[in-house]
């Protein structure tokens, strides 16, 4: 025997009225109006709890309008609260009450331009996004689309279904978000975003309007106070490197790299306090020095050496010349006097 366990008097509070006058009150017709738009398509049953705060309350079900016009008896009016009559049956009660459908079939919307909103995170190189839910009742739940071309996402995220906000008193502000996180955002790569409201009873959905968000990386520049040096032959010479930018880089290093492939064999160049071969400069550290070596083998001329930074994929490239002269002999004649 399959049994189904049916709960009674249980719900959604979609009205709440208070009797303030004397005349709602004595078995008298009492007539509120309810707006149910914004329930979802369903069959649902409307009960009624009245409730004086010292006797225990009393809920009833609506019933067919038809059976209360025909006179027949009922649990409204003096019903209501004779509620110990020795002919009363709960499960009849029950049984008449009418079911209310309601259907949203013909009226769900297949455009809609949402409220969506994004925070990014420059320390985590993430981005939320936030949107209000759609306000038709059947949708239950959402999907995050996005790409990095317009009308052509490649990435799609299940949310699930919005929840209210509240406020900073703690109460409830009637407004219904959806969020979620996206995680390693590039610099100057645009996102196209959009949101898709389902009804997944239904198999209806319908998408948003595309926004576009865009973080843009902060320009910088490689630099030298001293970008000709000129060193004999077996001698040594030392060159700054610095780092300048506008502002905080998206990535908080530019890494360098030393490209020796134009100069002769016998030229060594690194930066000081070189950790295999781990070289950055950073707001901490915007200068560091590249110690050049020249081996006495070494012809005389001029050769450059590419200092290149990067900063994610953007790169900057900073040249330097490397003037090679030969030591010359020092002729001592004699000193002579007459």
């Amino acid at each position: 025997v399959d049994t189904q366990l049916i709960p009674v008097y249980e719900g959604t509070l979609v009205a709440d009225y208070e009797v303030t006058d004397l005349a709602e009150l004595g078995g008298q017709l009492v007539t509120k109006q309810i707006d149910l738009s914004t329930l979802k398509s369903g069959s649902y049953h409307l009960w009624v709890r009245a409730d004086d705060g010292v006797n225990p309350p009393v809920s009833t079900y609506a019933e067919a309008p038809l059976v209360m016009a025909a006179g027949a008896r009922t649990v409204y009016g003096v019903n209501a609260v004779r509620v110990t009559q020795n002919d009363f049956d709960p499960l009849a009660r029950l049984a008449a009450a009418t079911p209310i459908v309601i259907d949203h079939a013909n009226d769900f919307p297949t455009t809609w331009t949402a409220t969506i909103s994004d925070t990014f995170d420059a320390a985590t190189r993430s981005l939320y996004v936030e949107w209000r839910n759609n306000s038709h009742p059947d949708a239950d739940t959402y999907r995050l689309y996005f790409g990095n071309t317009p009308l052509n996402p490649t990435q799609v995220i299940t949310t699930g279904d919005v929840i209210e906000e509240f406020g900073a008193n703690g109460e409830a502000t009637g407004v219904k978000v959806g969020f979620v996180t996206l995680q390693d955002i590039q610099p100057d790569v645009p996102y196209y975003i959009s949101i898709e409201a389902v009804d997944t009873v239904h198999n209806r959905s319908v998408r948003s309007q595309e926004v576009l968000f865009t973080v843009a990386s902060t320009a910088f520049t490689l630099s030298s106070a001293q970008p000709t040096v000129t060193i004999l032959s077996g001698g040594k010479a030392s060159v700054p490197v610095t780092l300048n930018a506008s502002g905080a880089l998206f990535f908080p290093n530019v890494w360098l790299a030393t490209d020796l492939g134009s100069t002769a064999p016998g030229i060594t160049a690194s930066f000081a306090g070189d950790v295999e071969g781990f070289n950055e400069l950073n707001a901490a550290l915007p200068t560091r020095q590249l110690e050049i070596s020249v081996d006495a083998s070494v012809p005389a001329g001029t050769y450059p050496i590419v200092i290149s930074g990067y900063n994610g994929d953007t790169k900057q490239v900073l040249a330097l010349q490397v003037i090679v002269g030969k030591a010359t002999s020092t002729l001592y004649l004699p000193l002579i006097r007459r």
